[in-house]
């Protein structure tokens, strides 16, 4: 693969997980500017780095030992992901998205996930569906 094919590469991918994302962001309730901004921004800092290090470890030492790679790749970045997600409280609060109820379905029962579990599932299901829909994409493709 040439300059060009990494480029492109790395660009339709980027261009695709922003926009699966964002999207799935937006439907677990994630409606403000701030928040969508951090998403972009979270996955601007890690979509380019994996997609990158995959192509690179598959130029050079074959494709199996890149899938071999990328399920570790892709908890790194959910990880990464995660913690970025609870450093920025004021853009985006995952605990707002995801409540666990207690006594039913009553407001003032509702107790956010515990530490960083929300953000972490947050992480889990946009990184979910950027996956599922690239390789829905590359399965097109081929």
């Amino acid at each position: 693969m040439n300059l060009t094919g990494i480029l492109l590469t790395l660009g339709t991918s980027v261009l695709l997980t922003l926009f699966v994302e964002l999207a799935f962001a937006f439907l677990l309730g994630a409606r403000g500017r701030s928040a969508m901004l951090l998403v972009a921004l979270v996955n601007l800092a890690t979509n380019p780095a994996v997609v990158y290090t995959y192509i690179m470890v598959r130029m050079a030492a074959g494709r199996a030992a890149a899938e071999g790679l990328m399920p570790f790749l892709e908890i790194g970045a959910v990880l990464l992901e995660a913690w970025l997600y609870t450093q920025a409280p004021d853009m985006l609060d995952p605990d707002s998205l995801f409540y666990r109820n207690r006594d039913g379905d009553r407001p003032e029962r509702r107790r956010p996930l515990p530490g960083g579990a929300a953000a972490l599932l947050f992480s889990v299901l946009l990184n979910t569906a950027s996956y599922a829909a690239g390789e829905i994409i590359n399965t097109i493709w081929k």
